[in-house]
C-alpha cells in the first residue's frame, strides 16, 4: 500500500507539473491574444483628418488603463511620435519590444506586450499600436488554476487511499475471521472453522475442517483399536492363569506372577496408547461437573458398604480443554484411590482460574504414609497393584497435557490431598 500510494503521489505530482507548464503557456498565449485584440480595436478606431490630424474614435473601456503603474498601458505612435496614450502611462513611454518574453519597466514591473503595425496612405505613414498587461496577472491566473488543480488532485488521492484501504481491510477481514476461528479451535471454544462467504477462501476452510475431522476420527480409531486389543488380550491371559490352577493344584507362583506383570504392563501401555493428549484444534472444552458427578455416583455404589460421605464443590462453568476420555480416566483413577483408602469421606473441588483447570481431591485415609500412593518410577514401570498403576496412569495423562499432579497431606482432616493443575490452553 505504501509503495502504491507513493507511486500515485509521484504520478500526480508529475502530471500536475506537466499540466502547470501547459497551463502557463496557454495563459500567456491567451493574454497575448487579448492584448493584440485591444491593439487592433485601437487601430480600427484611428482615423486622420484631411490636414493629417489623428483622430481616435474609441478607447478601451477598462478601468486598469486609468490606474498609474497598473501595468495596463497602451500607446499609439505615428512614425516615431506618440500621438495617444493611456492615462496609466501619464507622460511615460512603453519601451519597444517585439519578443515573446516579458519586458521590465524602470519600476520593476514585468509586462507582456502586443504590437500591431499598419501602413496608412495619403500621405504614407506607419502607425504602431502597442498594448501591455502585467505578467503578474498571467501568473496569478495560473496560480489560482493550480491551486484548484492541487486541491482536486489531493482530494482524489485521499479518496483513492480511503477506498483502497477500505477494500484491503474488507478483503483481509475473512482472513482475520479464519484466524479468530483457529484461535477458538485451539482454545476449545469451537470445533470447526466457519464459512467466510468468499468462495476463494471457503475451499481452504473446508479442507482445514476436513483435515481436523480426519485427525479426530484417526485418534478415535486408535483409541478404539487399543480398547479392542485390551479386551482381546484379557481372555488369553485369564486362560493362562486358569491353566496353572487345574483340579485344585497349587498354582505355580512364578507363572502367576508373570501373568500379573504381563497384565499390568498391557493395561499400562494400552492406557498410554488410548491417551488422546492435547492436540491443537482437536480438543474441545468439556464440562467438568457432569463427569465428576457421574464418577462419584459410580464409586458411591462400588463402595456403598463403607458408607463414604461425598462432597462436590465445582464452580459454575468449569471446563476442561481436551479429550473427555482422558478426563474420565484421570479423575476416575484418582477418585478410585481416594475411595479405596478413605475412612469416612471424599471431597472434590474444581474451578477454572487464569492458569486453566484446578481440581483438588481430598480423603481422610492414611495419606502419604501408604507407599502405594507415591508416584514413582517404580510404580510407573514395575507396580502390579491397581493403586500404583492408577497413579501412574494419572501422571501419564497429566504429563500429556503439560500439567502438574501433586500430593500433600490433607490438613483439614488428615489423609491425602491430590491437586491436579491442567493448563487452559494447548501447549506448543
Amino acid at each position: 500500500m505504501a509503495a502504491m500510494f507513493l507511486t500515485m503521489a509521484l504520478t500526480f505530482a508529475v502530471a500536475g507539473g506537466l499540466f502547470a507548464s501547459a497551463l502557463s503557456r496557454n495563459a500567456a498565449r491567451d493574454m497575448d491574444t487579448r492584448l493584440r485584440s485591444i491593439a487592433l480595436d485601437l487601430l480600427a478606431g484611428l482615423s486622420f483628418e484631411p490636414d493629417g490630424t489623428a483622430v481616435l474614435n474609441r478607447i478601451p473601456e477598462r478601468s486598469e488603463f486609468d490606474d498609474r503603474f497598473s501595468g495596463w498601458y497602451w500607446q499609439i505612435k505615428v512614425v516615431d511620435e506618440i500621438i495617444a496614450r493611456s492615462r496609466s502611462l501619464l507622460l511615460d513611454e512603453l519601451p519597444a519590444s517585439r519578443s515573446n518574453e516579458p519586458l521590465v519597466t524602470p519600476e520593476g514591473i514585468a509586462l507582456r506586450t502586443a504590437i500591431v503595425d499598419r501602413e496608412f496612405t495619403n500621405p504614407s505613414r506607419l502607425v504602431t499600436v502597442q498594448v501591455s498587461a502585467p505578467q503578474s496577472d498571467v501568473d496569478e491566473g495560473v496560480t489560482n488554476e493550480l491551486k484548484l488543480l492541487g486541491a482536486g488532485l489531493t482530494i482524489l488521492l485521499l479518496a483513492l487511499i480511503a477506498v483502497t484501504g477500505w477494500l484491503l481491510l474488507r478483503g483481509l477481514s475473512p482472513l482475520r475471521a479464519i484466524q479468530k476461528d483457529l484461535g477458538d479451535m485451539i482454545s476449545g471454544d469451537s470445533d470447526r472453522l466457519q464459512a467466510t462467504g468468499y468462495r476463494e477462501l471457503d475451499g481452504m476452510v473446508g479442507l482445514i475442517n476436513s483435515l481436523v475431522e480426519q485427525g479426530r476420527q484417526k485418534a478415535a480409531t486408535h483409541r478404539d483399536a487399543a480398547s479392542k486389543l485390551a479386551h482381546a488380550l484379557k481372555t488369553p491371559l485369564a486362560l493362562i492363569a486358569a491353566r496353572t490352577d487345574l483340579s485344585g493344584a497349587t498354582p505355580d507362583p512364578d507363572i502367576q506372577s508373570s501373568v500379573a506383570i504381563m497384565r499390568s504392563h498391557i493395561e499400562h501401555n494400552l492406557n498410554r496408547t488410548r491417551l488422546a493428549g492435547a492436540h491443537s484444534g482437536l480438543s474441545v472444552r468439556i464440562s467438568v461437573e457432569p463427569v465428576v458427578r457421574d464418577l462419584m455416583f459410580a464409586f458411591a455404589h462400588s463402595y456403598h458398604d463403607r458408607q463414604i460421605a461425598q462432597t462436590i464443590e465445582i464452580s459454575a462453568g468449569t471446563t476442561f480443554l481436551g479429550d473427555k476420555d482422558d478426563l474420565v480416566e484421570l479423575l476416575g483413577n484418582l477418585l478410585d484411590n481416594a475411595h479405596r483408602f478413605a475412612s469416612t469421606r471424599v471431597s472434590v473441588d474444581a474451578e477454572n482460574d487464569s492458569n486453566g483447570l484446578l481440581v483438588t481431591i481430598r480423603d481422610d485415609g492414611p495419606g502419604l504414609n501408604d507407599p502405594r500412593l507415591r508416584p514413582s518410577k517404580d510404580n510407573l514401570e514395575k507396580s502390579t497393584n491397581q493403586q500404583g498403576l492408577g497413579i501412574a496412569i494419572a501422571q501419564e495423562i497429566v504429563s500429556a497435557y503439560d500439567g502438574t499432579l501433586t500430593f500433600a497431606p490433607n490438613d483439614a482432616a488428615g489423609g491425602l490431598a491430590v491437586t491436579v493443575r491442567l493448563p487452559g490452553f494447548i501447549p506448543e
